[in-house]
C-alpha cells in the first residue's frame, strides 16, 4: 500500500554580513523518484511536494569550516556522499535489509571517512570539516541522526521542540548546570563542538525517532540561525507566515539584522497525511534515542544484514569501512571540477594512471615478488597495532570521560532532589521513584552513556516541574 504521507519543502542558504564565501549546504533526497536538491548550485529551493515512498526521503543541512576552500569542500562531500551511498546500499541485495536510520548512521560514517582521507591527503583540505544534522522520513517516523551542532527542530501545535542535541562544549556545561542556555550564547567557547565530519577516523552518530502528527512542521538549520534567532521566535516565524518561502526569507532577515556573522541556512518541511495521528494537545515530545543493538558497529550491520559476526579474533580489527568493503566507494569525481585543489589533484590521478597504461607488461621475478609480499605482511602488522593501540586506548578514554561527566550530572541532580526532599509538592512516591532512576543510571557502563543521559533528562524534568510549582 503506498505511503499517504506527503512531505512540502523549501531551502534556503545565505552568505550572510561577514563571510566572504558560504560554506553551508542542504540536501534534500526521494530515494523513490531518485530526486536530489542541495545548494552546491542554488541558494534557494523554491516549494517541493513529494508523497513519502517506501525508500523514504532525506533531508539535511551541513556546516563546512576549515577555511579557505575547505569547509566548502567538506560539506559539499557531506551531501553527496550520503546521498551517493544510501542509494548504493539500498540497491545492495544484503544491506538493503538494514532498518532506514543504520543506513542513514552508515552513509554519515562513510562520508566521515572520505572526508577525513581527503584532509589528510590534500593540503589544503587539511583541518577540513563539516557538522552534519539529517531527518530520515519514512511511513509515520522520522529519524533524526546528528554530528555537531546543527540543529532540528519540530514544531507541533505553535509550540517547538528540539530534537537534536548539540554536541559542544557549551552544551556540556548546560547540562552540567555550569552555565544557562542564554549564558551559552555569549560564552568565550560557543563555537567549539566536540564532533564533525572528517574531524577524526570514526564518527558517533547520534540517532533519535519521533512519530510524526498531522500538520507537523520541521526546521533543520545551522548555528547561523540558532545563534541569533531564539526557537520561540523561529516558531513564530513560522507559524505566522503566509507559506514557507516567505517563513525561510523572515528567518534570514532576522539574523542578518542581528548581526549575521556566519552563513544561514534553513530547510523548512511541512508534514501531511490522512493517516497521521492528530497530536494530544500540550503532549510533552520525547525523542527517543535508537542506539546499536551491539557494542561493535560491524557486529550490527552484519546482524541486520542476517550475516554471520565476524569470529573473535577478527572483530577487534574490522571497522564500519571494511564491513562495506563490497561495495565501491563514494567517487571523487562526483565533486565539481571547479573546485580547483579536486580538479587538480585528480587530474594528477588521472595522469598516472596513463603512464602506468603504457608500460610493458613485464615478468615477475619470484624473489621479488616474496620481497614484497613479506613487506606487505610486515606493514598490515604495524597496521593492526597502530589500531588497537590508538584507536582502542582512544575510545576507552572517551567512555571514561563520558562516564566521568554522567556521573557529575547524575550527582548534580542529586543535589537538587534532596533539596526538594521537604517540598510539599513532592510525594514520597516520586521522590523514591526519581531516586531510583539515578542510581540506575549511575550503575550503567559507559557505553550506555545515551540511557545515562535520557535517564537524568527524565529526572531533571520532574525536578523542574515541582520547582516551577513552589
Amino acid at each position: 500500500m503506498p505511503s499517504l504521507i506527503k512531505l512540502t519543502f523549501c531551502a534556503q542558504t545565505d552568505i550572510g554580513k561577514v563571510r566572504k564565501g558560504n560554506e553551508d549546504n542542504f540536501l534534500a533526497l526521494d530515494l523513490d523518484s531518485e530526486s536530489f536538491w542541495s545548494g552546491i548550485e542554488v541558494e534557494t529551493i523554491a516549494p517541493q511536494i513529494i508523497q513519502v515512498g517506501e525508500k523514504g526521503v532525506v533531508l539535511a543541512v551541513s556546516d563546512g569550516m576549515g577555511g579557505a576552500l575547505a569547509g566548502e569542500v567538506a560539506s559539499q562531500m557531506a551531501v553527496e556522499i550520503v546521498s551517493d551511498f544510501l542509494h548504493q546500499l539500498q540497491a545492495h541485495e544484503k544491506y538493503s535489509q538494514l532498518k532506514f536510520y543504520e543506513q542513514l548512521r552508515v552513509a554519515i560514517e562513510q562520508a566521515n571517512s572520505a572526508i577525513h582521507l581527503e584532509s589528510i591527503v590534500n593540503p589544503e583540505c587539511k583541518g577540513m570539516g563539516a557538522t552534519f544534522t539529517a531527518v530520515a522520513i519514512s511511513g509515520e517516523q522520522a529519524y533524526f541522526a546528528q554530528v555537531g551542532d546543527s540543529r532540528a527542530h519540530l514544531i507541533r501545535q505553535d509550540k517547538i521542540t528540539r530534537i537534536t542535541k548539540d554536541q559542544s562544549v557549551v552544551q556540556q556545561l548546560i547540562d552540567l548546570g555550569q552555565i544557562t542556555e542564554e549564558e551559552a550564547l555569549t560564552h568565550p567557547r560557543r563555537n567549539y563542538i566536540l564532533q564533525a565530519l572528517g574531524a577524526a577516523h570514526e564518527v558517533e552518530v547520534v540517532v533519535n525517532a519521533v512519530e510524526l502528527c498531522a500538520n507537523d512542521f520541521l526546521l533543520l538549520c545551522s548555528d547561523g540561525l540558532s545563534g541569533k534567532v531564539a526557537e520561540a521566535e523561529m516558531s513564530q516565524i513560522v507559524m505566522q507566515s503566509a507559506d514557507l518561502p516567505s517563513a525561510c526569507e523572515q528567518l534570514i532577515k532576522l539574523a542578518n539584522e542581528r548581526g549575521g556573522e556566519d552563513n544561514i541556512t534553513i530547510l523548512l518541511v511541512q508534514i501531511m497525511g490522512e493517516n497521521l495521528v492528530v497530536p494530544e494537545h500540550d503532549k510533552l515530545i520525547r525523542p527517543e534515542i535508537i542506539a546499536r543493538a551491539a557494542d561493535s558497529p560491524t557486529e550490527l550491520l552484519l546482524e541486520e544484514a542476517g550475516l554471520s559476526p565476524p569470529t573473535e579474533d577478527t572483530a577487534e580489527n574490522l571497522s564500519p569501512i571494511e564491513t562495506l568493503e563490497d561495495l565501491p566507494a563514494p567517487p571523487r569525481e562526483t565533486l565539481p571540477a571547479n573546485i580547483p585543489n579536486i580538479k587538480d589533484t585528480k587530474n594528477e590521478d588521472n595522469s598516472m594512471m596513463e603512464k602506468k597504461d603504457l608500460r610493458e607488461p613485464q615478468g615477475i621475478n619470484g624473489r621479488k615478488f616474496v620481497l614484497v609480499f613479506i613487506a606487505v605482511v610486515l606493514l598490515a602488522s604495524l597496521g593492526a597495532v597502530y589500531w588497537n593501540i590508538h584507536f582502542v586506548s582512544q575510545r576507552a578514554v572517551l567512555q571514561q570521560r563520558r562516564q566521568q561527566e554522567n556521573q557529575e550530572l547524575i550527582t548534580n541532580l542529586r543535589s537538587r532532589l534532596e533539596a526538594l526532599r521537604q517540598s510539599p509538592k513532592l510525594s514520597p512516591d516520586l521522590m523514591t521513584t526519581l531516586e531510583q532512576r539515578l542510581n540506575e543510571a549511575a550503575a550503567m557502563p559507559a557505553t550506555k552513556y545515551h540511557e545515562v543521559g535520557q535517564a537524568c533528562s527524565d529526572v531533571e524534568n520532574a525536578i523542574i516541574a515541582i520547582e516551577q510549582k513552589q
